[in-house]
């Protein structure tokens, strides 16, 4: 995550916006990364992301990393419930009851299961919210 931000955010923003969350289905780790990223950007920043994904681990498989456009930049509730749901897959079903998640079980993670960016995180938004209320 540190990476990506340092990557993108003196070239575009003044927020920077990515979740990762990691599962093991099956004996098969893997992470699902939701950042934004600007069209204009695209390129560069997938150019970026397989270069340091490739010198920190050593080579990668092909289909190893996948890149998925999602949405056109004008995100409905509906859209953004779609990736919640699919994204957070794996929490538990207490967890996913309070969410409306249909939870699917993804095996046992050690460690963080997800990390939210520092601007997006329940901290920065209380700030967000208190400093539009004046």
């Amino acid at each position: 995550m540190e990476l990506t931000r340092k990557w993108l955010k003196p070239r575009y923003c003044k927020i920077f916006a990515q979740v990762a969350v990691r599962e093991n289905p099956c004996g098969r780790s893997n992470t699902h990364i939701l950042v934004h990223c600007p069209p204009r950007l695209l390129g560069q920043f997938k150019r970026q992301v397989l270069n340091v994904l490739n010198e920190a681990c050593h080579g990668l498989y092909e289909g190893a990393v996948a890149f998925k456009r999602i949405g056109s930049g004008n995100a409905t509730l509906q859209a953004t419930l779609g990736k919640l749901d699919y994204m957070c897959k794996g929490i538990s079903p207490e967890e996913a009851a309070v969410l409306g998640i249909n939870p699917i079980p993804q095996g046992s993670i050690y460690g963080k299961p997800y990390s939210i960016s520092q601007d997006i995180h329940r901290a920065a938004r209380r700030r967000y919210a208190e400093a539009a209320e004046g």
